[in-house]
């Protein structure tokens, strides 16, 4: 395998994107602003809550690529012994019974919690069950396109699906703003906007497969029970992590919803929304690192994939703190800007959930190299109840007077304490080593972290000046990048970096 090559594909992939979500987060950005202003803060804390499905299938159809591009990456580095048309077909069929069970669960589970438990006026029931109807109607199609997009993402074609994320965002502008805008029943035509958008987005992804991967997407049913065995096992055990995940964010906007109001879970939502751009970004660079992992792990080359994980590691962690420090610092002049008027706890939610991030961080890689190994019982038994455990504390916060925000500070704790698990089944099946992870990642984060934390004293500085926010960006930016330059990357980075500006220049 040429490292050098594989390398540059890597950093070639991370750029397309990160041109993708630069435009995506623009848009998406303004979007937002403009569907809660046009929706009103009850209708969007609504389709937050019941809407919350179709964020759920998204999630669940991203966790469950991760199965579907992880044993098709498998078999592409097997080279000629691997059948990843057999592989492909297996996973479709799975996927079809698990777009028949949201049919069932949604309309059974879902309706019986919105005539139930729901804190909404009798009045908007109806709205609910429309919006639940459509979300799940998304969650199928989105679970049956995972096949497909496992495989562009197994054969690492990150240009086209950057280019439908692009078109997908822009549509979402065009229609969403302009024809919500001059609807009567704007929460019912939102509903059915996002639906017809993310079909038209599964027909590109399909569609393009279809075309370009004539012989694995070819239909040929596989009748060796053993392979739908394997195959379905392996992502039981993810589809429980995912479950855990999904049931924590989730959770958090019921449990909120049973002890606060609508509005905020509009607050809660906000911040996702913020926080889910932001690590965008960040997992870019594992997006585009993946795939290359899991076939170096499948072909033997063990020592890249370490390799490989050490180094994503810590530029995850470097590159979401260039965002989220100066985000953080000028979060409540931001938001003010943004949305002019944001629901009350909106600030110290997304705060706080981009500590959360950056502490996260410190993990990115960790699951696809466990994943990778295919030996994932215990690690996602441990992850699933780590996670889950946000529900009962959150509970047990609110119960005894606590703010909506500190279930944010429980999730910091939690994920600690996710890290040192992930580590734990790192060095048990794999030849990861802590020391090398402590020396290569967490002492030059210790040293960045250390050099920059005097910059949250400009938190103190409160302006609703555009001019002021961006002053202070672009001085913490330039800052962070200095010290993640100095203390941050070892001589042989600083020494890439010099050589890449050097032919910058002389261009």
């Amino acid at each position: 395998m040429n490292n050098s090559k594989d390398n540059k594909r890597i950093v070639k992939n991370t750029i397309f994107l990160y041109i993708k979500l630069i435009i995506s987060t623009i848009i998406g950005l303004y979007v937002s602003k403009e569907v809660l202003h046009l929706l009103g803060e009850d209708n969007f804390g609504l389709y937050s809550v019941v809407g919350g499905l179709v964020a759920l299938m998204n999630f669940f159809s991203t966790v469950m690529s991760s199965t579907s591009y992880r044993f098709i990456a498998v078999e592409i580095g097997k080279g000629e012994s691997g059948n990843i048309n057999k592989t492909f077909n297996t996973i479709i069929v799975i996927h079809f019974v698990l777009a028949l069970l949201i049919l069932l669960l949604g309309f059974t589970i879902g309706v019986w919690y919105i005539d139930n438990y729901l804190n909404i006026a009798p009045v908007k029931i109806p709205d609910a069950k429309f919006v639940l109807n459509t979300s799940i109607i998304i969650g199928m199609t989105n679970v049956l396109s995972v096949p497909f997009l496992g495989l562009l993402v197994a054969r690492e074609k990150f240009l086209y699906n950057a280019l439908v994320e692009i078109i997908y965002t822009v549509l979402k502008l065009l229609l969403i703003v302009f024809v919500l805008s001059q609807a009567n029943d704007k929460l019912r035509t939102y509903a059915l906007l996002m639906l017809g958008i993310e079909i038209i987005k599964v027909l590109f992804i399909s569609v393009y497969c279809a075309i370009k991967d004539t012989q694995t997407i070819r239909w040929n049913f596989n009748n060796t029970y053993s392979d739908y065995k394997e195959i379905f096992a392996y992502s039981s055990w993810v589809m429980l992590g995912a479950s855990a995940c999904i049931g924590q964010t989730q959770g958090l906007a019921i449990i909120i919803n049973r002890f606060f109001s609508t509005v905020v879970n509009a607050a809660f939502g906000i911040a996702q929304q913020i926080n889910g751009y932001i690590l965008m970004f960040v997992r870019s660079i594992t997006q585009a690192a993946v795939p290359q992992m899991i076939k170096s792990y499948s072909g033997g080359n063990t020592d890249r994939t370490i390799s490989l994980l050490n180094r994503i590691t810590k530029y995850s962690f470097f590159i979401m703190a260039i965002p989220s420090v100066p985000c953080i610092i000028c979060m409540p002049d931001i938001l003010d800007l943004w949305l002019e008027s944001s629901p009350v706890f909106t600030s110290e939610f997304a705060r706080l959930m981009l500590v959360n991030g950056l502490v996260t961080c410190l993990g990115s890689g960790f699951d696809s190299t466990i994943q990778a190994t295919g030996k994932i019982k215990i690690y996602q038994i441990g992850f699933s109840l780590i996670y889950i455990m946000t529900l009962p504390i959150s509970i047990i916060l609110f119960s005894f007077g606590f703010s909506p925000y500190s279930i944010i500070v429980a999730n910091i704790t939690l994920s600690i304490f996710q890290l040192l698990w992930q580590m734990r089944m790192l060095t048990n099946l794999t030849d990861f080593k802590i020391s090398c992870y402590y020396k290569s990642t967490i002492k030059p984060v210790i040293k960045v972290s250390l050099l920059i934390l005097p910059l949250f004293g400009l938190s103190y500085i409160s302006s609703s000046s555009l001019l002021t926010i961006i002053s202070i960006c672009i001085i913490t930016t330039i800052y962070i990048l200095i010290a993640i330059y100095s203390l941050g990357l070892e001589h042989n980075e600083k020494k890439l970096i010099a050589e890449i500006f050097n032919k910058i220049i002389k261009k």
